[in-house]
């Protein structure tokens, strides 16, 4: 089966790419440019250019806007998983239906009416962003359609400071909020649920990972390769370099890295030798002026949620428009990577402070609003944490049934708040899909030993598996750096060490206290 869109309409039509809206409550207008689709109660708009099932059994119906594939069952359409999805609600309830999501893999919101509770869940790395309304039963795919409805414009000069994820669940669009990964929203209440983690953590040696991970890998690529063209953008990275290694037997898959200037020539050079020694078609794809994609640069400068430079998203609008390609992508990889327990300018406590160095640009320091961007930052991640039932009593070492923090928070607030977000940029051109967005996938990575974890031994060891002839090319090689750039480095890890340092020291004197 191939699935096609037709990538051109929006452009006319008036509506963003993928877009949808719905509301439980029956007074809603649809904005101009989405189909009305019918759907027992409420009332849901989706743009001609995406994909919608429906399915009712007894009291219970499911509407799935976007892809999804089921790994138990990956010949199974949206339709036959959208029934099975709402006969098991009808039957068993709805912790029993959301259990059974474990094994889909997919872009997608599910608005599901089970019995006389609604209940909205996306998946499970929450790529399909979803943003609801705090103040009515609303939820759309961008948060300018929901501020369309309550009057509220987005708050640019003081969002323009978060550049690697935004405050909390927070929206440009004040009165708008995210679903986070791992909830499922009650859109009548706004009341958020925690459904996964389900049980409790259970660590195994890589040894004991390898032969589910790989399978579940080719299981995800060989679905997604039967549906659509893979177009695999590929970087000196490790993921996209495993992600390329699981899918190099599949046909018809293309390999490319953007390449707008300096920055990038390391990515396209290695990339390029990556698939030239195996046997890979590679493109190198060059930017893309603002006259020759006028309408690109609109339309990315009407959507304050995505955090991608236009320049980018024209460069897949020229690269990929007409083609029934998917955007094969690979950040979610870093959920199993402990990228917050690894990462040199995050210190070992966790604490909603943390997040003031990483997510404020420093590119915007000058500009107006930097002071309040902070305040309401660490506003935000607090309620965040309340909200989603971050217990940091012990910063060191906080779980959720045994699993760490530090990933649960990577998962739920960076990917569904800047990465999320982000793939908005390029639904212009394709959809997008990725190996690791399924529980059961991430759960497998999640068990590793996070000495094991930080050092990405299991993606290592079945890489080294699958692509033995490409061991030598090195992974993110560096450029040999200044003594400027030494000198920064320093300052960072010493700044680090002092932020650890600060922090036990004030829980020495809550103790004395």
């Amino acid at each position: 089966m191939t699935a096609t869109h037709d990538h051109a309409r929006w452009r006319w039509n008036g509506f963003p790419p993928r877009s949808f809206l719905f509301s439980s409550a029956p007074d809603l207008a649809g904005p101009s440019g989405l189909a009305e689709k019918p759907i027992p109660e409420g009332r849901l708009f989706v743009s001609p250019d995406y994909t919608c099932s429906v399915a009712r059994s007894g009291s219970s119906f499911i509407a799935l806007v976007g892809h999804c594939i089921d790994l138990r069952r990956p010949d199974a359409d949206e339709p036959r998983i959208v029934t099975s999805l709402a006969e098991t609600a009808s039957a068993s309830g709805i912790d029993a239906m959301l259990a059974d999501t474990e094994d889909l893999v997919g872009r997608f919101v599910a608005i599901c009416r089970i019995g006389d509770q609604w209940r909205i869940f996306n998946d499970a790395c929450a790529t399909r962003t979803v943003y609801f309304a705090e103040d009515r039963p609303a939820i759309a795919s961008h948060s300018t359609i929901l501020g369309d409805l309550t009057g509220e414009q987005p708050r640019v000069d003081l969002f323009r400071h978060y550049w690697c994820a935004l405050p909390g669940n927070a929206s440009p669009v004040a009165g708008v909020r995210v679903l986070p990964a791992n909830f499922a929203l009650d859109p009548e209440s706004r009341r958020l649920w925690r459904y996964w983690p389900r049980a409790e953590r259970h660590e195994r040696p890589v040894s004991a990972l390898l032969e589910e991970a790989d399978w579940l890998f080719v299981r995800t690529a060989e679905a997604t390769a039967t549906r659509w063209k893979p177009a695999i953008s590929v970087t000196a990275g490790l993921d996209s370099r495993l992600t390329l290694a699981v899918y190099r037997q599949m046909p018809g898959i293309v390999a490319f890295t953007y390449c707008r200037g300096p920055q990038h020539r390391v990515d396209a050079e290695v990339a390029r030798q990556v698939c030239d020694r195996l046997g890979i078609e590679h493109r190198r794809l060059p930017p893309v002026e603002r006259s020759e994609a006028e309408s690109i640069y609109r339309l990315m400068e009407s959507m304050p949620d995505c955090p991608f430079a236009p320049a980018i998203s024209a460069i897949y609008w020229k690269a990929f428009e007409h083609d029934s390609h998917i955007h094969v992508r690979s950040n979610l990889a870093e959920i199993g990577r402990a990228f917050w327990r690894a990462h040199p300018d995050m210190p070992t406590a966790i604490d909603p402070e943390n997040w003031v160095a990483v997510s404020l640009s420093r590119s915007t320091r000058s500009l107006p609003l930097r002071r309040e961007a902070a305040d309401y930052l660490r506003k935000e991640m607090t309620r965040f944490f309340a909200t989603v039932g971050y217990d940091i009593s012990n910063p060191y070492s906080a779980t959720i049934r045994g699993y760490d923090v530090w990933d649960l928070v990577y998962m739920e607030h960076r990917m569904a708040t800047w990465h999320g977000p982000a793939l908005l940029g390029s639904d212009m051109a394709f959809d997008t899909a990725i190996l690791f967005n399924s529980r059961r996938v991430l759960d497998l990575l999640l068990a590793a030993p996070l000495a094991d974890r930080k050092n990405a031994t299991l993606l290592r060891a079945i890489l080294a598996a699958r692509c033995p002839e490409i061991a030598d090319i090195p992974i993110n090689p560096r450029p040999r750096r200044t003594v400027g750039q030494l000198f920064a480095g320093a300052c960072r890890q010493t700044m680090r060490r002092a932020k650890v340092l600060r922090s036990i020291e004030q829980r020495l004197r809550s103790r004395r206290a």
